[in-house]
């Protein structure tokens, strides 16, 4: 995952597989997964917010990035429109 300069979303990452945007709801919104990546093995659709990276509550792209970045991974706390989950994400 890479986050953007502002203002423009996230653009994908080779690693994750992740184009990420800012949410109205104030997470992070998932805007794009590439088909095969381990976003998309790990369940992440377009429309997704990122709540929580691991233990740290998240609201910018660049602040998911850098924890996945930083760890390899992460357990990402999600919102859908059926409620809320925890995924695992891994390279």
């Amino acid at each position: 995952v890479q986050s953007a300069p502002a203002p423009g979303p996230a653009r994908p990452s080779a690693q994750f597989g992740l184009r990420l945007g800012p949410s109205p709801d104030g997470a992070v919104r998932v805007e794009a997964v590439e088909p095969g990546s381990a976003a998309e093995q790990a369940g992440l659709r377009p429309g997704d917010s990122i709540v929580q990276v691991g233990p740290t509550p998240v609201s910018q792209p660049s602040t998911v990035a850098q924890i996945l970045q930083r760890d390899g991974g992460g357990v990402l706390l999600l919102r859908r429109e059926e409620g809320s989950f925890f995924v695992a994400l891994r390279p």
